[in-house]
């Protein structure tokens, strides 16, 4: 599954949690993959395909994008994990990390549901 493909199939994770999602991917994107609302609050979200840790320029970019997407927070979501820098700054920005176990759970629920229809 490549880059683009993971924006998608982390875009039908959150609209089957009840998410509005718009997909903003693409070059010049300002480091927002998704945005994703629900009840008035529009949150950034970077998405990070990558066989290695994710970084803290990836919450980075993830927090500066909020004000350019009119969001009011940011989120990165990874199938890997975050580096201890990474998680130490999105604690300071309030930035939610989702790491390979977080989305592994979330791809179960969304398995489980899609089987009971």
């Amino acid at each position: 599954m490549g880059g683009h493909h993971f924006e998608r199939y982390v875009g039908a994770l959150f609209r089957h949690l009840g998410y509005n999602v718009e997909l903003t991917g693409r070059p010049g994107d300002q480091g927002c993959d998704l945005i994703l609302s629900r009840n008035g609050e529009r949150i950034a979200c970077q998405t990070k395909r990558y066989e290695s840790s994710v970084s803290n320029s990836a919450v980075q970019e993830a927090v500066a994008s909020v004000p350019i997407h009119r969001c009011h927070r940011a989120m990165v979501v990874t199938n890997s994990r975050f580096t201890a820098a990474a998680r130490q700054l999105a604690a300071a920005w309030n930035c939610e990390l989702i790491d390979r176990e977080r989305l592994g759970a979330l791809i179960a629920e969304f398995r489980e549901d899609q089987g009971s229809h």
